[in-house]
């Protein structure tokens, strides 16, 4: 007897196989890293907006509009530390908006935001930023150096970077 496997398995390894690439990593257990090889990389935009576009075609003919969506576009740090929480609160308040969160670089926000127009906004951490783009600042964030107890930087009221140059060759060295 042979065993089948799921259709959300069959499919994925179809497209690989017609495709002729490896579009993710096959492996067991936690993936502390994203499954996506390059080309999966390369492909999920175009399959999102697919899917998008697939997902709007079907509503065009039903009488009651769907869920209205807001792609957001932000840096890894933005996402997983101030974003989640907020799209959760903003979906208590209103279910009928969905909102579609990418991860992606700063240079990479910029270019999809000037090149994608289903994108309605990015968030990034501050850099040299675009002439065509306008920025806005949110807010400020404060960082924390966690040290061993009674390491001798403690000992100084203020730490700048250029103060942990000789920590940092120290502990490479």
């Amino acid at each position: 007897m042979r065993l089948k496997a799921p259709e959300s398995i069959d499919r994925p390894l179809a497209l690989e196989q017609r495709l002729g690439v490896e579009l993710y990593r096959k492996s067991r257990g936690v993936r502390r890293a994203t499954p996506l090889t390059e080309h999966g990389q390369r492909l999920l935009p175009h399959a999102l907006n697919f899917l998008d576009a697939a997902r709007e075609l079907g509503e065009l003919f039903t009488d009651s509009p769907g869920a209205k969506e807001v792609k957001v576009v932000a840096s890894q740090y933005l996402m997983h530390y101030v974003l989640i929480g907020a799209v959760r609160k903003f979906h208590k308040a209103f279910p009928q908006i969905r909102i579609r969160l990418s991860i992606r670089t700063e240079q990479q926000i910029e270019e999809d935001l000037l090149t994608d127009p289903t994108i309605s906004l990015g968030l990034a951490a501050p850099y040299e930023p675009s002439p065509a783009l306008e920025y806005r600042h949110l807010f400020e964030m404060n960082w924390s150096l966690i040290t061993p107890r009674r390491h001798r930087l403690l000992e100084r009221k203020k730490i700048r970077l250029r103060d942990l140059v000789g920590h940092a060759a120290a502990i490479d060295g």
